[in-house]
């Protein structure tokens, strides 16, 4: 059973947390599959204490010790990875408790979780715990100044990538560069903007792809066979994504064919 945290002091609350951790990783092994749920019913008397900093109004103590949770169980090692999943319900329960804290915190303390959240992001990006603090920052914080702050946070980490590509696949960046560009998007940035990221990262065919089917949706398609024309030398050594652009230039012919045929009728 977790250590008792009636005491009103946060260092008390952080030591019982790392004492309950300790219990369980004793003699330097990780947490055993057979006792992740135990632990994280464990984990839940802490819930009852946030929400009475919550009712109190110590918002920034709760959002601290939420914070420090995350942290502390995301370091954890688990013996049998296929249990991490259990393990994310402490995670969504902080969360929660962060979406509440939004709503009744001033822009100062809306900057700070913000800031926070940036850290953590980028302290566990890749695993699990990174995951569930992304989206908590991407659902929660829609409307400027903080849009714009996540737009700056998601640059910075394309540059870092693109820096240390051994660190981080294609894949994960044009991700990333996609979740910018649908930001941008539905943000309503002038188009232009968005076409010009998009021409700066030319050379991952995803983007290329994502621009092709934007101009799709808007039925340019001249724009969109364009890109797919040109690109055709560029994907040579891949045969399925070969195999794709074919087939959607294929698509698009089609249209252009029939809307020429209803055009002249």
């Amino acid at each position: 059973m977790p250590v008792s945290c009636e005491s009103s002091n946060l260092d008390d609350y952080k030591k019982s947390v790392d004492d309950l951790i300790k219990s369980y990783t004793k003699y330097g092994r990780g947490l055993e599959y057979y006792e992740v749920d135990r632990f994280v019913e464990d984990m839940d008397v802490y819930n009852d204490k946030i929400d009475e900093l919550i009712d109190e109004g110590n918002y920034a103590e709760a959002f601290e010790f939420s914070c420090y949770i995350v942290k502390a169980v995301g370091e954890m090692e688990i013996d049998d990875e296929e249990y991490n999943a259990d393990i994310e319900a402490v995670y969504s329960d902080m969360i929660e408790f962060w979406k509440k804290l939004v709503e009744r915190a001033d822009e100062k303390m809306k900057d700070n979780i913000l800031e926070r959240v940036f850290e953590m992001a980028d302290e566990f990006g890749g695993r699990n715990v990174g995951y569930h603090v992304e989206e908590f920052m991407y659902s929660t914080f829609k409307e400027q100044p903080y849009l714009q702050k996540i737009l700056d946070y998601i640059q910075y980490q394309v540059e870092r990538m693109k820096r240390n590509n051994n660190r981080y696949s294609d894949y994960e960046l044009t991700k990333l560069i996609i979740k910018k560009l649908g930001i941008m998007y539905d943000s309503g940035d002038d188009f232009t903007d968005i076409e010009n990221y998009c021409k700066e990262n030319w050379q991952y065919i995803e983007i290329r792809k994502w621009l092709a089917e934007q101009y799709v949706l808007s039925k340019e398609y001249d724009l969109a066979i364009d890109i797919y024309e040109k690109s055709m030398n560029d994907v040579k050594s891949s045969v399925w994504t070969e195999h794709d652009f074919k087939e959607k230039l294929k698509g698009l012919y089609r249209i252009q064919r029939v809307e020429k045929t209803v055009f002249r009728k």
